[in-house]
């Protein structure tokens, strides 16, 4: 009986502490992908006055934004890694559309090395793009130009 007693309380304590373990690993996976999503934001809004500026377009914001909102999506759903993928893939585009516009990215806007080890098994953009769908007759890369990128 005693043996059953210590057995059962371990068995406890154990998933006690996975399941912390767990909660604590989300919470930094959420925040990691707050910042990378908001960061993000930064790179769209700078891509949107360049090409609101210079009139270059591309196409390349448009699907930018559509990442971005997907990221969104998944992020609200708890799927943390996969909205940084998506968002990463979103910052790309942007910045596409920024050196099509003859301009530069600001060196804050740039992937940063912690950044880069959440990145580590990224799919393939083919991939991402897939993933996502942009809704016909939503390819005015004006309209992007204009919109307005929530922040989490």
């Amino acid at each position: 009986m005693g043996r059953l007693v210590v057995h059962s309380v371990s068995v406890v304590l154990f998933l006690l502490v996975a399941s912390s373990s767990d909660v604590y690993a989300q919470k930094i996976a959420k925040a990691k992908a707050t910042q990378f999503i908001n960061r993000t934001n930064m790179v769209i809004k700078f891509a949107k006055e360049v090409v609101h500026q210079n009139k270059v377009y591309t196409g390349n914001l448009n699907k930018a934004v559509f990442h971005q909102k997907y990221a969104r999506e998944l992020y609200h759903e708890g799927k943390f890694k996969k909205a940084v993928f998506h968002s990463s893939r979103a910052r790309a585009l942007a910045f596409l559309a920024i050196r099509a516009n003859n301009s530069k990215a600001k060196p804050e806007m740039e992937i940063t090395a912690a950044e880069q080890d959440i990145l580590k098994d990224i799919p393939i953009a083919a991939q991402l793009d897939a993933e996502v769908t942009i809704p016909a007759g939503t390819n005015d890369e004006t309209a992007a130009a204009e919109k307005e990128v929530d922040v989490i």
